[in-house]
């Protein structure tokens, strides 16, 4: 199972980072392939042979009018991914009026954000906020207090895959964690002993002594 994307190519650094993360094989779309799944963060649904397409796009686009989706602005900017959990967003957000196959939807007004359309041979899941700019704040932003509770990458992340899941294709994903084990534990420097009169001539106070004297 290969994902094909679609992106500006200004996006390029921060789709390659956000599959560092989401641990599927991808490439950006080539003309001469035929994808099970591609993910679009384009100006418009891109001409791409492709059984299902996730479009994500913070504006209207022609694919909305094709459709008669009646896209709006939003003010809200907090989405539902289920009922007891939400999810910011930082850019800008459409809403949809046709509410057939809502899949995600704002936390308070309920207004339709992502939708699916069948059209012809393929399914577009039509998504109204641009998700690598998305990934891009919090990347290099990151969220503000209010919102530092909420994984909010991780469930980019999660309902991607459950949007493909869904659709029933096939994914392939390495998971983050070594071979035969639940979890990953990742130590990033010494801790240091911020007491060292709670180790009396023991293996930790001679240890700091011989660091701090001899090893530095």
């Amino acid at each position: 199972q290969l994902i094909g994307v679609v992106a500006k190519e200004s996006e390029n650094e921060i789709v390659a980072e956000f599959f560092q993360l989401f641990k599927t094989p991808w490439e950006f779309c080539r003309e001469d392939r035929k994808y099970d799944v591609v993910v679009a963060a384009s100006e418009e649904l891109p001409a791409v042979d492709a059984d299902f397409i996730i479009f994500y796009n913070s504006g209207s686009t022609r694919f909305d009018s094709e459709q008669a989706l009646e896209p709006g602005l939003s003010s809200e900017k907090v989405i539902s991914a289920d009922r007891d959990l939400s999810f910011p967003i930082y850019g800008q957000v459409v809403t949809f009026r046709k509410h057939e196959q809502t899949r995600l939807t704002l936390r308070t007004s309920k207004e339709a954000v992502a939708i699916e359309v069948s059209i012809r041979d393929k399914k577009v899941m039509r998504i109204g906020f641009d998700l690598f700019q998305e990934v891009y704040f919090l990347l290099t932003s990151g969220q503000p207090v209010e919102f530092s509770h909420i994984p909010t990458l991780d469930l980019h992340i999660s309902i991607l895959r459950k949007f493909i899941l869904d659709s029933g294709m096939p994914l392939v994903e390495i998971p983050p964690v070594p071979s035969g084990y639940d979890y990953a534990c990742c130590l990033t420097h010494d801790i240091d002993f911020a007491g060292v009169r709670r180790h009396k001539f023991d293996h930790t106070m001679y240890g700091f002594l011989y660091r701090a004297l001899f090893g530095s």
